[in-house]
């Protein structure tokens, strides 16, 4: 898997890594959203990035570079987001976050 998260296994779901448990449990729930969000989009016509999409998202990269700010992804603290689904479901609240 290299440096990806996790990855989709036709026919049988996906796998998912991380440093720690909590860690690769959220990178399954982003994996999850992520495919509902595709899946939706689709159902609404979507049919992938353009050409079109690429350059324009190649432009900004470079305006942002020029200007001298960061394009990377700030690293997230797995962990916050580990302990408040743990709450919720210690306290019986939902945590799907209303994705079902």
């Amino acid at each position: 898997m290299a440096t990806h998260p996790g990855m989709t296994i036709n026919g049988h779901g996906i796998v998912t890594v991380g440093k720690t448990i909590d860690e690769a449990t959220i990178n399954a729930i982003y994996m999850e959203r992520t495919a509902k969000m595709e899946h939706a989009a689709r159902q609404m016509g979507f049919e992938g990035v353009t050409i079109e999409h690429e350059e324009m998202l190649e432009y900004n990269r470079s305006k942002m570079a020029e200007q001298g700010r960061s394009i990377s992804r700030p690293k997230t603290n797995h962990s916050d987001e580990w302990r408040d689904y743990r709450r919720k479901i210690e306290r019986g609240q939902p945590w799907n976050r209303g994705w079902t």
